[in-house]
């Protein structure tokens, strides 16, 4: 059986898409393992916040490669925001396989069997790209992505370089998924994003992040529903009235 192994950096959106990523293998046969482990694939989910993702993405891509030194065949995958940003640094690094843009990580696996993919600018991507698992290594609560990217800039933050424009996931593919977890036992639900409250602003449908809420609220089976942190600012008189009504 062959093993694919993952290290993630960096937020919980992070975690959650190396999460769809190995479940994609395991739907192949895959065994997963430790990072530290014997694999025929590592995948390196990178990081850019502050230097020490920096330095650590950097220290696991030299470990993976370490590895393929021994046996050329293994592959090694490194996507995230650290290599969003710093693409050719990172290819400097060694005979890495595969770069991939962070809207086309839900692809890795499909890019590991066919052409090597174009290494695309994240400003290029208006589109959510879907992720989704049924598999969710916290038992105890599921972690659901629904947004990615951000248009603040502000003066301190790398994010927007690395994640792009704000999209928002389609309410129909959030609602599957939701359904799919509570079959499988789930109730409580946390709803996360690159900047949470920007949820739907740009399709300007006027459905938003309260009238996802109420919607996610009437499925039967959700108990709780939790958000990831929102900027005070995107508190508005709805979400408020989605609140004190929940």
């Amino acid at each position: 059986m062959k093993k694919v192994a993952a290290v993630t950096f960096g937020c919980k959106v992070n975690q959650y898409e190396t999460a769809c990523i190995l479940d994609d293998f395991q739907k192949a046969g895959y065994e997963i393992t430790e990072f530290k482990n014997q694999a025929d694939v590592y995948i390196i989910n990178s990081c850019t916040v502050t230097n020490r993702t920096d330095y650590k993405s950097r220290n696991a891509i030299r470990k993976a490669l370490e590895f393929k030194k021994n046996n050329p065949d293994i592959k090694v995958v490194v996507t995230g925001c650290y290599a969003q940003i710093n693409h050719d640094k990172v290819k400097e690094l060694g005979p890495i396989d595969l770069i991939v843009d962070n809207n086309q990580k839900n692809r890795i696996f499909d890019f590991l069997n066919n052409d090597l993919p174009e290494f695309t600018d994240i400003f290029s991507a208006f589109d959510f790209a879907e992720l989704s698992t049924a598999n969710i290594p916290d038992k105890a609560r599921a972690f659901i992505k629904v947004q990615d990217g951000c248009n603040y800039f502000c003066a301190y933050c790398a994010v927007p370089y690395g994640r792009g424009n704000p999209r928002s996931r389609d309410p129909i593919n959030v609602m599957k998924q939701v359904k799919t977890l509570v079959a499988s036992g789930y109730k409580e639900f946390v709803l996360g994003g690159i900047n949470l409250g920007l949820y739907g602003l740009e399709k300007r449908e006027k459905y938003y992040l309260p009238e996802l809420l109420r919607d996610l609220e009437q499925i039967e089976g959700v108990e709780i529903i939790r958000l990831s942190s929102i900027e005070p600012q995107l508190f508005n008189d709805e979400l408020f009235d989605f609140l004190r009504k929940s």
